[in-house]
């Protein structure tokens, strides 16, 4: 379910906010909340905002939906 965003030599290296969450043994939606606090002072020092993306995640019942979350650099 769970996939590194990886990148190539060329590229710099991402994590998700789904893979945060598990990593830190939080839920995606407080992870989400904490990213969206400090994007202010990201901006400030990096001039960038974090990158918003969709993520398909399975469900319950067979099938897919999508999701909100962040792709951070590592």
């Amino acid at each position: 379910m769970f996939n590194t965003i990886s990148a190539s030599p060329k590229e710099e290296a991402r994590i998700s906010s789904l893979e945060i969450a598990k990593i830190a043994g939080k839920q995606h939606k407080n992870v989400i909340r904490d990213i969206r606090e400090m994007e202010d002072a990201w901006v400030k020092v990096h001039g960038l905002r974090f990158e918003l993306m969709q993520k398909r995640v399975p469900t319950n019942n067979g099938g897919y939906r999508s999701i909100p979350c962040y792709s951070l650099s590592k």
